[in-house]
This record gives structure tokens, C-alpha cells and sequence, in this order.
């Protein structure tokens, strides 16, 4: 919509009763262009016949093979976000429940799975079929899931594909008695308020940046309807960050001395303190605290500090987008702006205001024909 308003007039067609228009009913349609989500092969075969430009926003099948112009979610990056995320907070188990034969599952468990492998830990993963092409929808497989959940061991981090089938793993620990964070760790993908703010405990969740992924999606339909030649890989934007709710809020540390110590940290992040006096406080030295970290995190308490620093400033840039970069440091606990800068993108690999939501912006592009990752 924004995109219409700045470069159009554009007049959307949408359908008398609800939002949805089916690809069917465009065999005849008159107009410019389509932006369509293309989830079963059925709908690939319609859209693929279609006579004028169209976009994909679907990664629900494998974007190699359908030759359809489309801009999507980097979800590598989302498997990534959520695996740097779980590896902050101690764990070594993990687990990876999504849907089989769906493209963006697959994505999401290979940026996950090979973080966390490279980081020395090994990936249990279960996969389920999507209710997209199920017979029943609303049955899916309870029993097989809590087997999965009992069989993996605790506590487990766990990512799912999509916040919704998080839900589903929610549920089943319930179920069983297991406790969420503390047996198991839990993350979605969407950040979708209804199924994270609802679920208890709520839910953490990765969110795509699904303004900038609109706003480019019509760019490349502007694009297509001029005559422009479509891009030979998917556009893929990177996700807005991760969102930690009260589903993570635990960390898989069992030491005396230094849970407690990671839990004053985590509650002092807008303080200024220095380590010294957090080892003072659990009656050891600082060698002896950095020895901890060392072992059972592979940091040191200062790297520690600053990428919990660091996670907290990114999830306020997608909060609250509103505030100056001097509000943010400091609200983060670095003394001004240019320590924040320094910091967020030695983590993340670029600055704080490639995060800050911009709607109704064109994001940057890797080159001219904006192919590949943001950066």
C-alpha cells in the first residue's frame, strides 16, 4: 500500500466478500499485475499459466524449481537468529520440529541446524506433514510428537517452523508435565501476537520483516509490469529480529555460582556495573568467574554482557523504532551511541539502523538488481 501511494496510482482488486481472490478467477481478469502466495502445485500450475507479471511472496515450495519471480524471508537467517538466540542462554540440546517437503521449513532447519553444529551441539529433528496438504487439517500428529519430546532429553531448546506449530509444542508439554523454558526452550517463527502473546507462557518468536518484504514486492511487480526482465534467484529479506518473550527466559546453567551471577547481568543490563562487583556479590574472584563463563559458555563475562546488551538493543529496535540512537545505548547500558554502533555490528555484521523498522522504505540491496540477503 505504501509503495501504490508513493509511485502509483495503483487500484487494488480484491474480492466482494472477503481479501482473497483466488488465481482461478484471474484466467480472465483484466488487470496489470498479481501478487500471490503460491503454496501447492496446484496454484503453481494457475499461476504459471497467468498472461501478465506476477510475484510470489510463498516459500512453501522450493523456489528453485518454480521459475516464479518471488520475494521472501531469508529463513536461513530466521534458523540463525533463533539458534544465536539459544546458544546465549547455555543450551547444548537441541531440537527442530517443522513440516516435511515445505521449502521454508527446510530453510529454517538448515541455518539452524548448522549453527548449532558449528557451535559443537547436536540437532534432533522431527517433521510432520503441513495441514496445507493434509486430508484432515485439524488432525495432526499428537502422539507423534510427544514421543519426540520425551525421546530428546532435558532441557532442549527447541525452534519451530512457524509460531502456530510452536503452539502445538506448548501444548503438548503441558501435556506431559514438562516445563517451558526450564525442560524445554521455545521459539516460533512470525511473531504473530495472537499465538505469542496468548500462549502461557508467552512466546518467543523470530519476525519477518514483512513491511519491507511488501514494499519490494511491489517494487519488483513495478518492475515486471515495465517490461523488466524477472531476477533469476528469489529476493530474500533478512528477518527483523528475534523477540524474546517468557518461553526463553531461562538459561541451561546448573552451577551455584554462576546462574545467579547471569541472572543479576540479566537484570542489570541498564546499569552500569563492572564484573568485579558481580563476582563480589557471589563471594568468588574475578578469575574464578571468568574461569566459569569460560567453561560453561565458552565467553568471557565482559563478551557476555555485551552481547546480552546487544540482543536487548535489537529487540528494542523493533519495539519501540521510535527511539534516538543515545536513547537506546544508554537504555542498553553502553555509555553513548558509538560503543553501541561498535558492538551491534561486531555481532550482528552491520549497524543498528539496518534494523530499525522502516515502512514504507525501499531497503538497501546487495547490488543493483536487489538479489540475495540484506545486508
Amino acid at each position: 500500500m505504501e509503495y501504490a501511494r508513493e509511485r502509483g496510482p495503483w487500484e487494488f482488486a480484491f474480492s466482494p466478500e472477503a481479501s482473497q481472490v483466488s488465481l482461478e478467477s484471474l484466467a480472465d481478469w483484466d488487470g496489470d499485475g498479481v501478487l500471490t502466495m503460491v503454496e501447492l502445485p496446484a496454484q503453481l500450475r494457475l499461476a504459471r499459466g497467468l498472461k501478465r507479471p506476477l510475484v510470489n511472496l510463498s516459500a512453501a515450495l522450493s523456489l528453485a524449481g518454480t521459475g516464479l519471480p518471488s520475494v521472501v524471508s531469508d529463513n536461513a537467517a530466521i534458523g540463525r537468529a533463533a539458534a544465536d538466540h539459544l546458544l546465549g542462554r547455555g543450551f547444548r540440546r537441541f531440537g527442530y520440529y517443522g513440516l516435511e517437503g515445505v521449502w521454508y521449513s527446510d530453510e529454517r532447519l538448515d541455518g539452524f541446524r548448522t549453527r548449532v553444529e558449528e557451535a559443537g551441539f547436536p540437532c534432533e529433528v522431527h517433521l510432520t506433514t503441513s495441514s496445507l496438504t493434509a486430508g484432515s487439517p485439524w488432525r495432526w500428529d499428537r502422539a507423534g510428537l510427544a514421543a519426540w519430546l520425551e525421546s530428546v532429553g532435558r532441557p532442549v531448546a527447541i525452534l519451530a517452523a512457524h509460531d502456530y506449530r510452536a503452539r502445538m509444542v506448548l501444548e503438548i508439554c503441558h501435556q506431559l508435565g514438562l516445563r517451558v523454558p526450564f525442560d524445554v526452550a521455545l521459539v516460533g517463527v512470525n511473531d504473530d501476537p495472537l499465538a505469542c502473546e496468548a500462549a502461557f507462557p508467552p512466546l518467543t518468536s523470530v519476525a519477518q520483516n514483512g513491511e519491507r518484504i511488501g514494499f519490494e514486492a511491489a517494487s519488483l511487480l513495478d518492475r515486471l509490469i515495465d517490461g523488466a526482465a524477472p531476477p533469476s534467484q528469489p529476493i530474500e529479506i533478512l528477518p527483523a529480529g528475534l523477540v524474546a518473550r517468557a518461553s526463553t527466559e531461562t538459561l541451561a546453567v546448573e552451577d551455584p555460582i554462576l546462574r545467579p551471577a547471569i541472572a543479576e547481568i540479566l537484570e542489570r543490563l541498564d546499569q552500569p556495573f563492572g564484573i568485579d562487583q558481580i563476582a563480589a556479590h557471589r563471594g568468588v574472584s574475578r578469575r574464578w568467574l571468568e574461569h566459569l563463563f569460560r567453561t560453561h559458555l565458552g565467553c568471557t563475562p565482559h563478551e557476555f554482557i555485551t552481547s546480552a546488551r546487544v540482543e536487548k538493543a535489537r529487540e528494542l529496535l523493533i519495539s519501540q523504532p521510535e527511539l534516538r540512537l543515545g536513547q537506546l545505548a544508554r537504555l542498553c547500558g553502553f555509555r553513548d551511541a558509538r560503543r553501541l554502533n561498535l558492538a551491534y555490528a561486531n555481532k550482528f555484521g552491520h549497524p543498528p539502523r539496518d534494523d530499525r523498522p522502516r515502512p514504507g522504505l525501499p531497503p538497501d540491496r546487495k547490488s543493483d538488481e536487489g538479489l540475495g540477503s540484506l545486508e
